[in-house]
């Protein structure tokens, strides 16, 4: 299965974050290869990514195609560029930021697109280190705030905005081990396995 990654930098993509030219070989990983291999190990190759930041330098949809603006032409761009590479699954990671409605609008927007290739979509709720909190067994991460949560990847040794320690967590996370509360992160991972026809273990 080929898949194409969509993120906001490095903790979600690793070395997928940097354009082909600067890409170190071999690619290091970032949370969402992490996860993949977690439901899906052997299952399937990552054909390219692309940073959600860099997607407004895509073209847009072509006059006839549905208006949409912001997040929700991104994941349109996203999709598009996932077709391009010959993609069979477009997974992508896009934090909430505290915008409870964020989720709700990607997802109507990629029910309205094409089936292939098919959309696995991730809203962490505020922001990635609470689903990377979620792995290490703790409950309710995604009710706090941004203090709460730096507080509590501190007390966890995980560094702020350190790549390597999250992706040493997600690596390391039983999914059955998640806590129940993390909804979003195990929607994100039944979408995964049922995208790349994974059997729940």
């Amino acid at each position: 299965m080929r898949v194409f990654l969509a993120g906001e930098g490095e903790n979600e993509l690793g070395g997928w974050a940097h354009q082909r030219p600067f890409r170190k070989q071999p690619v290091y990983p970032g949370v969402i290869p992490a996860l993949l291999d977690q439901v899906a190990s052997g299952s399937y190759e990552i054909v390219d990514a692309v940073v959600w930041k860099e997607l407004t330098k895509v073209a847009a949809p072509r006059p006839g195609q549905a208006r949409v603006r912001g997040d929700d032409q991104n994941l349109v761009r996203a999709r598009l560029k996932a077709r391009e590479a010959g993609a069979d699954v477009l997974v992508v990671l896009r934090d909430t930021d505290g915008d409870k409605d964020r989720e709700t609008k990607l997802r109507e927007v990629a029910s309205t697109q094409p089936p292939s290739p098919k959309i696995v979509l991730g809203t962490p709720h505020r922001k990635l280190e609470a689903w990377i909190l979620a792995c290490t067994g703790e409950t309710h991460t995604e009710s706090l705030g941004e203090e709460g949560l730096q507080k509590a990847l501190a007390t966890r040794g995980i560094p702020n905005k350190g790549t390597e320690a999250m992706v040493d967590v997600a690596k390391r996370a039983e999914p059955g081990k998640i806590p129940p509360c993390a909804t979003r992160l195990h929607r994100f991972l039944d979408d995964l396995r049922a995208a790349l026809s994974v059997t729940t273990p």
